[in-house]
């Protein structure tokens, strides 16, 4: 800007009216670009995670083609191979509830966590897949998350209501990377911030992280469902709190900006995180802000 003005004080008087709104114009736009960008609740979060995030180093999981799946009522989890994709799933419509106190709700089959669903919450099936050796149901689960997901099939998972006729809107959905997790470039999933263990043979934990704030009162507060593909959501479905110190197993960052759930008033975005010394089906899987890893 300075420069600009140097050339407009060279310039004869008869030119220098003009350029002088051109100046004022300029100014205006300068000081428009340069201020920092201000994140709305359930708006993306501008610029870059935090300096204290590592880099990314895991992708999500697409799946593959396998062998012809069977019948949920009739197999076992476990008893094939191999990994598909929704685009694969074969209709299966029916209904169940959530058996343990949090079954975590995948975004595809053996795909990245979006929520939990709370005990004795209905789902309504649509189609299953076989993905990692497991077999995974889709469909609208309702309660507090109220929308579609993917979750493992278990006995100890889900409860055998009734065989239904009337399939839910879910018929056909995934949840695209960048939808949901953070991505420098949101038109490429290669670049979303996914962490994944480094330990070999070792898969879909997280990447093992220190809980490090807040440094007093009972810890890092975790929530089970915060809805990470929509806009102007809040997180919910409190779990407990994660002590200071603890390792947990960090695995992605979210795209939308949350109101901090310390009350603070500040924006944050969440951590979806493994919390390894918690039960599997008892709030294991959370999201947690990001500011308990600095």
């Amino acid at each position: 800007m300075r420069r600009l003005e140097q050339v407009i004080a060279s310039m004869p008087a008869w030119g220098r009216g003009a350029s002088a709104s051109v100046v004022a114009v300029a100014a205006v736009l300068f000081a428009m670009l340069s201020t920092p960008a201000v994140a709305v609740p359930g708006s993306a979060a501008s610029g870059r995670p935090p300096s204290y995030l590592p880099a990314p180093n895991g992708r999500a999981s697409s799946g593959s083609a396998a062998t012809a799946p069977r019948s949920p009522l009739k197999a076992s989890v476990g008893q094939l191979g191999g990994g598909v994709s929704a685009r694969t799933a074969t209709a299966f419509t029916a209904i169940y509830t959530c058996a343990k106190p949090y079954v975590a709700i995948q975004a595809l089959p053996s795909g990245l966590v979006i929520g939990n669903c709370p005990r004795n919450t209905q789902f309504n099936t649509v189609s299953y897949a076989w993905a990692d050796r497991h077999q995974t149901l889709s469909g609208y689960i309702g309660g507090v998350f109220n929308a579609c997901g993917w979750m493992i099939y278990d006995h100890a998972n889900l409860n055998a209501v009734r065989t239904s006729r009337n399939p839910t809107a879910c018929s056909s959905f995934t949840y695209s990377t960048c939808s949901y997790v953070y991505c420098v470039d949101p038109n490429n999933p290669n670049t979303a911030y996914i962490w994944d263990s480094t330990t070999p043979g070792v898969h879909g934990v997280g990447l093992s992280r220190q809980i490090k704030s807040p440094p007093t009162g009972p810890g890092c507060p975790m929530y089970g469902n915060a809805w990470p593909w929509q806009t102007g959501r809040t997180e919910t479905t409190f779990l407990h709190f994660i002590p200071r110190y603890r390792i947990v197993g960090i695995r992605y960052l979210t795209k939308w900006a949350y109101y901090d759930p310390s009350g603070s008033g500040n924006l944050v975005q969440l951590v979806m995180v493994n919390d390894f010394n918690t039960a599997s089906g008892n709030g294991n899987w959370g999201f947690i802000p990001a500011w308990c890893l600095q």
